[in-house]
């Protein structure tokens, strides 16, 4: 087991975020999206290429995202 500071807020305390998720991989794709949606709450774009990527920035400036991975 790990510590975890009291200072930090716990993920289900927190308000979702708006994520873009790249991945080329299907399987981790998945995996991923499903961590990210079902388990935390998050809002997730999810892309296979860079182009692809970059497109969803751009589209997505009235709703930013708060964290690419």
């Amino acid at each position: 087991r790990t510590a975890v500071s009291k200072d930090l807020p716990r993920a289900e305390q927190s308000e979702p975020l708006h994520v873009l998720l790249v991945e080329d991989n299907s399987t981790n794709l998945l995996v991923m999206r499903r961590m990210l949606v079902d388990r935390l709450h998050h809002r997730v774009v999810t892309a296979s290429t860079f182009a692809e990527a970059l497109t969803a920035i751009e589209t997505g400036q009235a709703d930013p995202f708060d964290l690419v991975l």
